[in-house]
């Protein structure tokens, strides 16, 4: 059943996670909800509470009435897709610490609303994160909630959301490990994708960075890419990505990826793949014309030798 609570949860929130602004649709306007993601720290059995959680219904003409949920958070794919369920029961929860008021808002055109926004941890609460979301479900007046027996809640129209990214003090782990260099396949022209596998053996999130070094096949360095920082959750593994810019290769590559990750980036670690380049399409392409300008040219040749013959 857990799953199929997942799957819904995906579904419900496909554009909060995708889009790169916080935008669902709803009686023909967006809902807006702003920040995005509230990230603090919060000692067990203390009380965190901001009031700058605001929703904004920007229509012109259509009242939006809407229910203020909170979830958990969990990651489901190395690329960091989100999913939001209402009873995890991980050590990573938050849901039931926070409560928000108010709990449903009717935003007139063009109104705003703020939320305040109480997280109580409870005394025995573990060190390390605790990730949920603040999701503002949108519904017409005359649209049915949907049922809450498979542990998610859903509504008739969908919602956008505040990620809440919480930390609690204490005894944490910032282990990582670097899993593997993804191969590049055979590449024809750039620019090239690498992608490496990560993964935060850690009970709290970080941002891991770094660089890949590039050589060609006389081992000399011609290029060096950054990795630039991507969060990554506790116990999951991510796809980190980077890009070489570079369009023309030819010959075999090797690349090196170097991973700092940690609290301050203390901690490294390195992995290396190789791949072979050459424009083939490209090459193709001025064989074909090659090969034209040669028959051309032989034609017209046998063209004037036969005039010749034919004039003498």
């Amino acid at each position: 059943m857990r799953s199929f609570a997942v799957g819904l949860s995906v579904i419900a929130v496909a554009l909060l996670v995708l889009l790169p602004a916080p935008v669902a649709k709803a009686q023909g306007s967006a809902i807006q909800i702003a920040p995005t993601i509230l990230e603090f720290t919060v000692a067990a059995g203390g009380v965190f509470e901001i009031d700058e959680v605001g929703i904004f219904n920007p229509s012109l003409n259509e009242p939006q009435r809407m229910e203020i949920l909170v979830q958990d958070l969990e990651v489901i794919d190395e690329h960091g897709t989100y999913a939001f369920v209402s009873d995890s029961t991980t050590r990573y929860s938050i849901s039931k610490w926070v409560s928000t008021a108010p709990v449903e808002v009717k935003l007139n055109p063009q109104e705003h609303q703020g939320l305040r926004v109480k997280v109580e941890v409870p005394p025995d609460a573990e060190p390390g994160g605790h990730y949920g979301v603040i999701l503002a479900n949108a519904f017409p007046e005359s649209a049915e909630r949907l049922g809450e027996s498979e542990g998610v809640r859903v509504l008739a129209i969908g919602g956008v959301g505040t990620v809440l990214l919480a930390t609690v003090p204490g005894p944490m782990s910032w282990d990582g490990e670097v899993l593997e260099f993804l191969p590049v396949p055979f590449v024809n022209l750039g620019p090239v994708q690498f992608r490496i596998r990560f993964a935060n053996r850690g009970t709290i999130h970080y941002s891991p960075y770094g660089y890949i070094d590039i050589y060609d096949w006389f081992g000399s360095r011609v290029a060096r890419v950054d990795i630039e920082p991507q969060r990554v959750f506790p116990e999951k593994v991510r796809q980190l990505e980077a890009e070489w810019k570079r369009v023309l290769l030819i010959g075999k590559y090797r690349a090196v990826a170097t991973v700092f990750y940690g609290q301050n980036g203390e901690s490294s670690g390195t992995a290396t793949t190789e791949f072979w380049a050459f424009p083939y399409r490209p090459a193709l392409a001025l064989l074909a014309v090659l090969v034209a300008l040669l028959v051309v040219a032989k034609l017209r040749r046998k063209v004037l030798e036969s005039w010749e013959e034919g004039g003498g």
